[in-house]
């Protein structure tokens, strides 16, 4: 019998590869569903309501690990909605202990996506998620990096490297004396097959959000 631990863990893994792997990042909130991720570049599959819910949609791609949970902007029982989608796809005989330990994430900064938007949900570890919260996530909307991206028209509501640290169970790191979590991560993403220099990179970027605190 799979564990929620279990299922959680290789979600984010597969969501992770796509990020690494695919040409374009996955998309994480969109106004138009149906033609954005059932066709390319997103790889296709089909949509379907989750039963017994109003608004929450799966949508339908790879097998369990590849199916995606998308809410409306406003949707407030993404909670609870999440957990169901997982005990439909996974089936009704997963082990559900432990869901406590997890928050359920929008994958995309809900109050950045305009309303009408559906917004991916996973769920990532709760003291994770929360230490991001702390570090930069409520400023990283006015920060340097989001502005300059906003003015050149790259806000393309695809995912980005904070959520692949959450994904990956990892601190953010607080600063750019931080070397610690900054040798952490880069070890981490460079053991699963990333260029050294997107590494570095991504962290300049974060790193300049979190100096913005």
């Amino acid at each position: 019998m799979p564990t929620l631990s279990d299922i959680l863990t290789a979600r984010c893994r597969t969501l992770l590869n796509k990020f690494h792997l695919d040409d374009v990042p996955p998309l994480t909130a969109t106004d138009d569903l149906e033609g954005k991720l059932t066709v390319t570049p997103y790889g296709g599959g089909t949509l379907r309501a989750l039963p017994g819910r109003r608004g929450p949609v799966i949508w339908d791609q790879s097998g369990p690990h590849g199916s995606s949970l998308w809410v409306p902007k406003s949707y407030e029982a993404y909670r609870a909605a999440f957990f169901d989608f997982i005990a439909l796809v996974y089936g009704p005989d997963v082990d559900m202990a432990g869901k406590d330990l997890y928050d359920v994430d929008h994958i995309f900064n809900r109050a950045r996506a305009p309303q009408g938007f559906f917004v991916r949900v996973e769920a990532v570890v709760s003291e994770i998620n929360q230490s991001h919260g702390r570090t930069f996530e409520k400023t990283n909307t006015n920060s340097l990096v989001e502005l300059a991206r906003r003015s050149n028209g790259k806000d393309h509501r695809k995912m980005t490297f904070i959520s692949a640290l959450k994904l990956a169970n990892l601190d953010p790191p607080r600063n750019a004396n931080d070397a610690e979590q900054i040798a952490a991560i880069t070890q981490y993403f460079t053991q699963n097959g990333w260029p050294p220099f997107l590494i570095t990179q991504a962290l300049d970027n974060l790193i300049e959000v979190a100096q913005r605190r």
